[in-house]
């Protein structure tokens, strides 16, 4: 029982150091030229852009439309990253939200109203996944910290 159990933990703690070591770490995402970070924003709104026409069917007048908003706010998310590592006391996370409405008023003009209607639902959904987010992890702390004591 023991083997099985402790063969069952080294073949998860593997497969999360092996899924960890995919995306670059964060020292070579700072060492980017300034072309690999212009190439990975760009990317980066693009998936945006199809993600959101695919869901809202946007025409393609919308779509480049979108495109730029979504590349001009992928930009500022990473100044404003970077601008508020080296400051303490930033709240960062307030900081993104504002970015992501002020996206959303830019964007909600280029929609029609059903698309508008798809597009407020579906940000609602994705906020409230990131409040249960919020809690699971503030309860995973709570209890770490609980068994340290």
């Amino acid at each position: 029982m023991k083997t099985i159990l402790t063969t069952a933990i080294l073949i998860f703690a593997l497969s999360n150091i092996s899924f960890a070591q995919q995306a670059p770490p964060r020292s070579q995402r700072q060492q980017m030229t300034p072309e690999q970070r212009e190439e990975m924003l760009t990317a980066s709104a693009q998936r945006q852009t199809d993600r959101m026409t695919e869901f809202l069917e946007l025409d393609q007048e919308q779509q480049e439309a979108v495109h730029a908003i979504n590349l001009k706010y992928a930009i500022l998310r990473v100044q404003v990253t970077e601008a508020a590592r080296g400051v303490e006391g930033m709240d960062l996370p307030t900081l993104l939200n504002e970015l992501d409405e002020r996206r959303a008023d830019e964007i909600l003009p280029i929609l029609n109203d059903s698309q508008i209607e798809r597009f407020l639902e579906q940000r609602k959904e994705a906020q409230q996944q990131r409040e249960q987010m919020r809690e699971r992890v503030d309860e995973r702390r709570r209890t770490r910290n609980l068994e340290r004591e």
